[in-house]
């Protein structure tokens, strides 16, 4: 194996690598750029010596006006090395609000977990010249020892995981591999735009450091290495918490952390999120969203929104859920006897029986000054101090299903039944089924399903997520 005098090596590489499940892939992600043609080479050269199942996959954004050179580049190269080559054409979101650096790694993974079965691993060259920048970049920011731990080197995706083996690899020692072997690679034009944050520091700042402190870049990789390390710790210091707070899913109260340090309380918060699979925010906005759950009253409506996510604060608890939710469904007819879409958050509707019924059924959604009569006689109640009373967060209650018959609100959701409204449409209300889509909403709707009340003298609110 070639390259061994550079530093970096097929059999060196082999060491880096971890185990793979029986019916695993190694799939290298592949650019075509030095890193990674370095990478998918060696990878290439123990498919051949070891027998390792190994692919490449090449990410087509379509943003750069060489973009097609650069697939045909990853594929001439595959053919030469013996590797099969997947290729996923995407394009980013004009319109996102994450910065174009950060909207193109989103989609890049989004692709890459769209591929990764179970048991795969993801092979990404970042090296020790990536892993000094993020730091840099991260100490810009404000950073903790989250962000200060910069890349890690490994991580969960989606059915599979990324894995980084060339993180205490020099960038040149790579470029001198593929020398050797005679091979090119391509110079991403992005890469010299120092209007972007990460291209300035590569081409304006690590030069000059390297002047003044040679070797700095391998002195800033362990720096970060030290900060993954600190991290390590505090998420094992955060894991009794979660514990002791009975986290549970989507919902974690702050009763239980509302006496601690506001630090602590930022790493318990991380590292639920981690857990969960999910990006955290940036630490300044999360330090004053601590500040003002500080003082928070019952009633307040204190969010927090980053990267497609949103924390709110509702019934002395933080609820994890998307930054924006869709209108609901338009209000619609029923026979009762066919399942209703009513959209990516309330989900679906059906009963097991056809409206008997001479007043037609119709499902809406709230548009305020409701009112519920749990039976003949009894007094109505507004519907928006029924689903208060039922735990239903604010943002949530326009998104329960009601059921009316004819001008009659009979049905809230698959708990709040009319008994007089039952009678009349055979056993539609009896046999309904509500089944949301959202996680959250679920959750809440299966335990209001399982008290099943139709008096109000036997309302009860649900046990407390979490």
């Amino acid at each position: 194996m070639s390259g061994q005098d550079t530093g970096f090596s097929a059999r060196w590489l082999a060491t880096q690598l971890p185990a793979i499940s029986p019916g695993g892939r190694f799939i290298v992600a592949l650019s075509g750029g030095a890193d990674s043609s370095a990478l998918a080479v060696a990878m290439a050269a123990l498919a051949t010596e070891l027998g390792l199942p190994v692919e490449a996959a090449h990410i087509h954004h379509g943003v750069n006006t060489h973009a097609d050179a650069w697939q045909r580049h990853c594929q001439a190269l595959c053919e030469r090395i013996g590797l099969s080559l997947v290729v996923r054409r995407t394009r980013p979101d004009p319109d996102s609000r994450l910065g174009p650096e950060a909207e193109w790694r989103r989609i890049r993974y989004a692709e890459f977990e769209a591929l990764l079965q179970n048991g795969d691993v993801l092979l990404t060259a970042h090296h020790q010249g990536d892993q000094a920048e993020t730091l840099l970049l991260n100490m810009t920011r404000g950073s903790g020892p989250d962000g200060l731990g910069a890349i890690p080197r490994s991580r969960q995706l989606g059915q599979g995981r990324v894995w980084r083996p060339l993180l205490d690899i020099g960038p040149e020692a790579l470029r001198d591999y593929l020398r050797d072997q005679d091979l090119d690679w391509i110079d991403d034009d992005s890469n010299s735009d120092t209007a972007m944050d990460r291209a300035y520091l590569r081409q304006a700042v690590l030069p000059v450091m390297e002047q003044r402190w040679p070797g700095i870049a391998a002195r800033l990789a362990r720096v970060a290495g030290h900060q993954a390390e600190v991290s390590s710790l505090l998420a094992q210091a955060a894991e009794p918490w979660l514990e002791q707070l009975r986290l549970d899913g989507h919902v974690l109260p702050w009763s239980g952390l509302r006496q601690v340090r506001p630090y602590l309380a930022s790493v318990v918060i991380r590292h639920w999120l981690r857990r969960r699979g999910l990006s955290t925010p940036p630490g300044k906005r999360l330090d004053t969203f601590l500040e003002q759950l500080a003082t928070a009253e019952a009633g307040s409506a204190t969010c927090l929104a980053w990267s497609g996510h949103a924390l709110r604060y509702f019934d002395d608890a933080l609820w994890l859920g998307a930054d924006a939710y869709p209108a609901p469904a338009q209000p619609c007819q029923w026979t009762g006897d066919q399942s209703l879409d009513l959209g990516p958050v309330a989900g679906g509707l059906s009963s097991a029986a056809a409206n008997d019924a001479t007043t037609e059924l119709s499902v809406r959604f709230r548009s305020g000054g409701e009112q519920f009569r749990f039976s003949t006689g009894s007094p109505r109640r507004a519907l928006k101090d029924l689903l208060r009373e039922a735990g239903i967060p604010p943002w949530f209650r326009e998104f329960v299903p009601l059921i009316y018959r004819g001008d009659t609100l009979v049905g809230v959701g698959h708990w709040l039944l009319d008994p007089d409204g039952q009678e009349s449409t055979g056993n539609v209300l009896q046999t309904l089924s509500w089944q949301p889509a959202d996680p959250v909403l679920k959750q809440l709707a299966d335990r209001l399903g399982q008290q099943q009340h139709t008096r109000h003298d036997s309302l009860e609110s649900p046990p407390a997520l979490g």
